[in-house]
């Protein structure tokens, strides 16, 4: 886990600044990403120092479609655990009203358990 933390901007996440969210389908993300921004919110997304990888744009391959490589999901859960993990002061933290921290979704994985 902590080699993950060298794909990280210096000093992520700020403090009381952390946000995560879950329960939204991709399209929904945007917006929420979008809210969160202007909230003067960091999310898990905006921590990559400078990555080349098809993960980039919520981990999306060419079609558009989450990517399920194992690899890519060992990577984004030990680099969503490294972000959860520093994040400190005050978490914020989204969950869709109709729906339940889905124990196949990275929050639930990954963020969750280093809050």
């Amino acid at each position: 886990m902590k080699d993950m933390e060298k794909y990280m901007k210096p000093n992520y996440p700020p403090v009381d600044k952390t946000f995560f969210f879950s329960g939204f389908t991709f399209s929904e993300m945007s917006a929420v990403k979008k809210w969160a921004k202007g909230s003067g919110l960091v999310q898990v997304g905006d921590a990559w120092e400078n990555l080349n990888f098809v993960q980039v744009n919520n981990y999306k391959n060419g079609k558009g479609k989450p990517d399920t490589d194992p690899a890519v999901i060992e990577f984004r859960d030990g680099f969503s655990s490294v972000f959860a993990a520093k994040a400190k002061g005050v978490p914020y933290i989204m969950i869709k009203g109709d729906s339940n921290v889905i124990a196949g979704r990275t929050f639930a994985r990954a963020e969750f358990p280093q809050i």
